[in-house]
């Protein structure tokens, strides 16, 4: 028999802890990958870095350092906590449902954050709320149009492994994150439903948690652990994608992350995003990414389109709108429009955009899900044409990190507009953004429209 590989799998991302109590070393949440060795062993070169579970290392030690049980240094509180992002990769598929073409994925990514502030960050675990966050989406452009095509639920952070990203030399503890330091999650660890929960409990604008009555803690009125990974199949809470959102030939990808910390003193900086190619493999029925770009800093949406700009004003969160125009062939415009909520509470629920004597022929609108009973209605009224939630139990808010997208064509060629964003029982009730939009005449009659359409995928 030919020799074994010089090695089976590659472990990445260990997550160490020293628990000097217990006289324990935690090596945890590594990603097992496939080695090269093992993958040209096999004959199956394509399988080298496939993620094939989680390993975990717990050991007793015969030496150790005596010391203080809880920390080994007093933290240092005096300064700033800035959390930058400095790294994502290697989106994976975890799981799937259902069979190509049909079917649905439950992806996940690696994340690196750092502490580039000047006093350490706190880095505890749920149940305690002093804990850092994680979202993960997934777009897609095509022919001119932003959609958001993958949505995660909210990773809640734990453990800080104080990785040197800097002059890391003073590191925090396992629940202090230290200037300069650094901690990542792997793929396994961020797509580990044990730590995944619903995004409707965070509140992106204050970076804090809903404890009591919280997923984890089986709706009860208080903070204790009850839930640990309790879901439904291999996607839940995972970032969601469908077959038919990715099958897309021609069509360009991107994936984002996007901390959430209650500490954050500079929010510019723990978002990014990367242009990603998906290629589905029938042999295992599974799809791979090959990332097509570096680090790209800000949201997904900063990446399209011609004009860009924020809603304003700026004080109670931040909402990004972007627009691209195109000529049609038969001498009509479409005008394509993104709108992001990067960390607005608890949302927007409508979009005006000014359309006087601009000849519209059609409009759509596409949000994140598959339920038409909860999109955003269309209609023109004195010469604007408004999307507008449905009320509940069917309201459909554009929530912190999640994009809609919107389309109108038009015989008026662009120029600049101003479109109105309703916000959601707060105060100012109407943002406003620079953008551009048909050009407005104030005398004529409005063309009959085409009724509101949705395009797929949402």
């Amino acid at each position: 028999t030919s020799a074994a590989p010089a090695q089976l799998f590659d472990l990445r991302m260990p997550m160490n802890q020293f628990d000097r109590s217990e006289q324990l070393q935690h090596i945890g949440c590594m990603d097992i990958l496939i080695s090269r060795d093992f993958a040209l062993k096999i004959q199956r070169p394509e399988l080298e870095g496939e993620l094939i579970g989680i390993m975990t290392l717990v050991a007793e030690t015969a030496l150790w350092q005596a010391g203080d049980d809880d920390d080994w240094r007093d933290p240092l509180e005096d300064g700033f906590v800035d959390l930058e992002l400095t790294n994502i990769g290697l989106l994976t598929a975890l799981g799937r449902e259902g069979s190509f073409p049909n079917g649905v994925n439950g992806l996940s990514m690696s994340t690196t954050i750092c502490n580039v502030g000047t006093k350490d960050a706190e880095w505890f675990a749920p149940m305690d709320t002093r804990h850092p966050m994680i979202v993960m989406n997934v777009f897609r452009i095509e022919e001119g149009r932003f959609e958001h095509i993958g949505v995660s639920g909210v990773k809640h952070g734990f453990f800080a492994t104080n990785q040197s990203c800097g002059p890391c030399d003073h590191p925090g503890t396992s629940s202090l994150l230290g200037p300069n330091c650094s901690d990542t999650y792997g793929v396994g660890n961020n797509g580990d439903r044990n730590w995944l929960g619903p995004r409707s409990e965070v509140s992106a604008f204050k970076g804090t948690w809903q404890c009591e009555g919280s997923f984890f803690s089986g709706g009860k009125p208080d903070c204790q652990r009850r839930n640990n990974g309790d879901v439904d199949g291999p996607v839940e809470l995972r970032i969601a994608v469908l077959d038919q959102d990715l099958n897309r030939p021609g069509a360009t990808f991107l994936y984002e992350a996007y901390y959430i910390d209650h500490e954050d003193d500079l929010r510019a900086n723990n978002i990014v995003h990367k242009f990603v190619r998906p290629t589905f493999r029938s042999t295992d029925q599974t799809w791979r990414f090959t990332d097509d770009s570096g680090l790209i800093g800000g949201p997904a949406i900063r990446s399209f389109g011609e004009k860009q700009s924020l809603a304003m004003p700026l004080d109670i969160g931040d909402v990004h709108m972007s627009v691209q125009t195109t000529e049609l062939p038969n001498g009509n415009y479409r005008y394509d429009y993104a709108v992001f909520n990067f960390d607005l509470d608890p949302g927007l629920k409508h979009l005006s955009i000014p359309v006087r004597g601009a000849g519209v022929r059609a409009f759509g609108f596409h949000d994140t899900d598959q339920d038409a009973g909860n999109d955003w209605t269309a209609s023109i009224e004195n010469g604007v044409l408004s999307w507008t939630s449905p009320p509940k139990p069917n309201l459909n808010l554009l929530t912190y990190a999640t994009a809609f997208s919107f389309w109108i064509e038009a015989e008026a060629a662009p120029e600049d507009v101003q479109v109105d964003l309703g916000v959601y029982f707060n105060s100012p009730g109407v943002l406003r953004a620079d953008t551009l939009g048909p050009k407005n005449i104030e005398i004529g009659v409005l063309p009959k429209t085409a009724p509101p359409r949705k395009t797929s995928g949402g």
